[in-house]
């Protein structure tokens, strides 16, 4: 037993002595460690020292990027206000989402207005601005260099809360309140697809009741059988009624029916020319094979069997084939309001082209047009199936909206002109003239002749270097003497004529020619030999 204990003290002894030994070891690899960083941490610093003056960048390499100037695209433009006072909101943020990935961003000017060119799709645009709600429309691009108008957003403060949203459903016809009246509502504006945040029904009145919605815009389709479905925009924010649209019936083949609509008091007239029966006859704008339908009575129908106003005599079917003012109205649509309705019972070949009016501003060229919320929806039956295309007035000054042109072959074309006219009467139309007769080239004649065509009788006005005594045109071929001209070539001498309510024709040029006033000059080369 001693010498078991013996034995165990000495192993004891001998671990003790590994112990002590592996800790020096430990300490002096600890050491040769800390002295290798000390060294490399000196060897960085001086190459950072001795790099300090050396000002170039690392290389970046920038991802790689394809530009396909072969893709479809167009412009997305709008404009925003605030919904308080319809002051300019500048400085919101706007972002354009598409398949749920945003595709790029842009802000507002001074005037409210964005901008932005993107490829062709469906884009939800996001609005957001410091102190007001933010807001989405959804907005589809659908051909290759198209300008698209979004309709103007007017932002509501985010101190806004939810409420009630009501209205009235009416007829765009006969302006009578329609019941039964499916409504499916979807936050945002223009938003025709996704969640359904609240349905309805009108009443046996044509009223709705949309309770307890959140603060914001909101999308309203409407559905009932005998009537085209369609939409409008509607807030919250507390409770907010008087929130009004009018529905179109069913249209015939052929047919096509132009709805205004607008949010203010001011008198919005709506203004459509067309191609009339070709027979030069019955109206006051029958040389200019146009018909003018707007109010006053005297120019809210047109019908084309007697090419005139009114189809005294004529059967059915002649009375059924005409262009109508179906609503004028002073105010926008409300208890005594409503839309302003033009409908064309079968669409011609031709060009068509539609302009609201405000007659409350007529001259003043202001933005209370542009601020009205005003929008223009053409529903139109092109062989059995129809379209619903809607265009909204531009953030600008201006009391004449010139909105569209449509011909069969070529379809709809958004013109988008803002304007002022003070006056923008039955007559519209500018004298057509064209060349008849030219000046002959070259001429001796110092005071030659010129025969031009005009449709209207006008007043005439030369351009260039031309000039006449005879200053009133017919509505036939018109010859007339230029004043005394000096020898040289005339190419730049054009003619215009003037109607009596101030509408100017085109531009005629004269075609070019050359007036030679010196004699020929003779001198004897050969005699004749003499005496021969």
């Amino acid at each position: 037993m001693v010498l078991i204990r013996i034995v165990q003290l000495q192993l004891r002894t001998i671990q003790g002595m590994r112990n002590k030994m592996n800790k020096v070891f430990y300490l002096i690899l600890i050491s040769l460690f800390s002295l290798t960083i000390i060294s490399c941490a000196k060897k960085d610093d001086s190459s950072s020292i001795s790099n300090s003056t050396d000002n170039s960048s690392v290389t970046l390499n920038i991802s790689s990027f394809v530009i396909d100037t072969t893709l479809a695209a167009g412009t997305i433009t709008g404009g925003v206000l605030s919904q308080n006072n319809d002051s300019d909101l500048s400085g919101v943020s706007v972002s354009f989402e598409k398949s749920g990935t945003t595709v790029d961003t842009t802000t507002t000017d001074s005037s409210g207005d964005f901008s932005q060119i993107l490829t062709l799709g469906t884009y939800t645009i996001t609005y957001s601005k410091s102190g007001y709600l933010d807001e989405i429309q959804s907005i589809t691009l659908a051909a290759d260099n198209q300008t698209l108008v979004a309709s103007t957003l007017k932002m509501l403060p985010d101190s806004c809360t939810s409420g009630t949203i009501s209205g009235t459903i009416k007829d765009a016809v006969n302006n009578n309140p329609v019941t039964g009246v499916s409504l499916s509502v979807r936050r945002g504006v223009n938003v025709t697809t996704g969640m359904i945040a609240k349905s309805d029904t009108t009443s046996n009145t044509g009223t709705y009741s949309l309770s307890s919605m959140s603060a914001g815009w909101y999308t309203v389709e409407t559905s009932k059988s005998g009537y085209i479905t369609s939409t409008f925009d509607v807030y919250a924010c507390g409770d907010i009624s008087g929130q009004n649209t009018s529905i179109s019936t069913t249209l015939s083949t052929g047919a096509m029916r132009i709805v205004l609509n607008w949010k203010t008091s001011d008198d919005l007239d709506s203004h459509l020319t067309g191609p009339d029966n070709l027979s030069g006859q019955g109206h006051s704008n029958a040389a200019s094979e146009q018909f003018h339908v707007y109010w006053p009575i005297s120019y809210k129908n047109f019908y084309y069997a007697t090419n005139i106003n009114n189809c005294s005599g004529c059967s059915d079917s002649q009375l059924s084939d005409n262009v109508t003012l179906d609503i004028d109205s002073t105010s926008a649509i409300g208890s005594s309001g409503g839309p302003e309705t033009v409908t064309i019972a079968a669409v011609r070949s031709g060009t068509y082209r539609y302009y609201v009016h405000n007659f409350s501003s007529r001259g003043t060229n202001n933005t209370n047009l542009s601020a009205s919320e005003t929008s223009v929806k053409i529903y139109y039956n092109n062989n059995g199936t129809t379209t619903v295309t809607t265009y909204n007035v531009p953030n600008s000054a201006g009391d004449l909206w010139t909105v569209f042109s449509f011909d069969i072959s070529s379809g709809f074309t958004f013109i988008n002109e803002m304007g002022t006219d003070g006056t923008f009467t039955g007559d519209i139309f500018a004298p057509k003239i064209s060349e008849v007769t030219a000046v002959t080239t070259p001429t001796g004649d110092t005071t030659p002749n010129y025969t031009f065509s005009s449709n209207e009788a006008g007043t005439i006005s030369y351009g260039g270097s031309c000039s006449s005594l005879t200053t009133s045109a017919n509505a036939d071929n018109n010859t007339i003497t230029f004043n005394t001209l000096s020898g040289g070539t005339y190419s730049n001498c054009t003619i215009t004529v003037t109607d009596s309510l101030n509408n100017v024709s085109n531009n005629l040029t004269v075609s070019s020619f050359i007036l030679d006033t010196t004699a020929p000059s003779l001198s004897q080369v050969t005699a004749v030999a003499t005496p021969t």
